[in-house]
């Protein structure tokens, strides 16, 4: 069963991969059978913006299903926006049972066991939270020299994936609109630069795959009586696909919010 971020739950055969964990199953996936991925999320039929979460067996009897995440970029090891799409349409499929009022129960991503709490009103899910992977500072204002940019300096948080970091102002930049292609080939470049440079590995995962996003921050806005989060942009950039932008997801948000406090304490 395929549980599609901004397409309609797609119904097809319970999908049995090779591995004794899920994230082992992921790998297999990414090694030996990437042709699905391609095939749902690249034209004619996905999207760059699209994410495909396949469903395949739990390995670990305490989960009620699991789950391995598709992106065009590749196989994210987590994402909360993922789990809390896969986590409706169990219980929307019957694979989890409803249950009138709040329920819990646990899903298996490649990155683990994730606690699921769920709200159910009149049949219907209303709400889903899900447990995040603990967020951390895993590089600070390190630089990287960057083609047409110069020497750029960033940083990377890990919160559910490794999230580059980079003050727009120090590239110019002022986060608007009419900047959004300027922006993306900018992160592009920076990824690709720091990508080629090194590696990063999670200290208790391992290897979760290369950097795949990078987030422009920019100073608080103030609107009306309230002062609005950092705007910042979420741009992945990928060796195998042209530098695609959205909005960013809530999934990073920990990151950013844990580089503020890091940065306050210095």
């Amino acid at each position: 069963m395929l549980a599609a971020t901004l397409a309609e739950l797609l119904p097809v055969a319970l999908i049995r991969c090779r591995g004794s964990t899920v994230r082992a199953q992921m790998e297999y996936l990414r090694d030996n059978a990437d042709g699905l991925r391609r095939l749902l999320l690249e034209e004619p039929h996905g999207i760059p913006e699209m994410s495909v979460d396949l469903l395949v067996p739990p390995t670990d009897p305490r989960a009620a299903a699991g789950y391995i995440i598709m992106e065009v970029m590749g196989y994210p090891i987590y994402s909360g926006s993922n789990t809390i799409c896969t986590a409706t349409a169990v219980l929307e499929a019957g694979i989890v049972p409803k249950q009138e009022g709040r329920q819990q129960f646990l899903l298996e991503s490649p990155a683990g066991l994730v606690q699921i709490d769920a709200t159910v009103r009149d049949g219907v899910v209303e709400s889903i939270t899900c447990e995040g992977l603990p967020s951390y500072i895993h590089t600070y204002r390190a630089t990287v020299e960057v083609p047409s940019l110069g020497r750029v300096t960033y940083s990377v948080a890990y919160s559910g994936g490794f999230y580059a970091l980079v003050d727009a102002k120090e590239l110019g930049f002022d986060l608007t609109l009419d900047e959004e292609r300027r922006l993306a080939e900018a992160a592009h470049a920076i990824v690709e630069a720091v990508q080629a440079e090194r590696s990063f590995s999670h200290h208790t995962l391992g290897d979760v795959g290369p950097l795949p996003f990078l987030h422009f921050i920019g100073p608080r806005r103030a609107c009306g009586r309230r002062l609005l989060p950092f705007p910042f942009r979420d741009l992945c950039a990928s060796r195998r696909h042209l530098p695609q932008h959205h909005w960013h997801r809530n999934l990073g948000a920990a990151g950013i919010d844990e580089l503020r406090r890091y940065h306050q304490t210095r």
